[in-house]
């Protein structure tokens, strides 16, 4: 039984961040304006669907100090096949570099669809880095 039954891309993404020690919120909102039948979703500076934080204490024996770095992520969560536009969508984003210069990390999530039942837990991940101030990916599947 997956561990993802019956879950969206985003809450799948937050159960995912959680269980590896993040703590923060989804900042996506529903949008629907006035005399409209219809609304949409709006992702935090165009980018994200939830912002992350992380501490991680560094063990240092020699030290007389305790060292904590702490780590800012921006999510984006997708279906597995929704990776690609959304990378392309953040690279068109006015917000992305000066967010990876500030330090911080912007991660795509994409998940396999519920009818892979053998694949279902499978998680696509595209780090942005900054290379000579261009936009590179890094990809893992796990």
């Amino acid at each position: 039984m997956s561990r993802y039954k019956g879950l969206s891309p985003t809450q799948r993404g937050m159960k995912l961040l959680k269980e590896n020690g993040y703590a923060g919120e989804v900042t996506e909102v529903f949008v629907k304006p006035g005399g409209m039948l219809f609304g949409y979703k709006k992702d935090t500076l165009g980018l994200f669907d939830a912002i992350v934080f992380k501490s991680h204490p560094i063990d240092q024996p020699d030290a007389h100090v305790n060292v904590t770095i702490h780590e800012c992520l921006g999510a984006q969560f997708s279906d597995w096949s929704g990776v690609g536009k959304h990378k392309k969508k953040a690279e068109a984003s006015p917000w992305l570099i000066p967010w990876l210069l500030a330090g911080n990390h912007f991660v795509i999530y994409g998940f396999r669809p519920w009818k892979d039942e053998d694949r279902r837990d499978e998680c696509k991940t595209c780090e942005a880095f900054l290379d000579n101030g261009k936009v590179v990916w890094n990809e893992d599947q796990s």
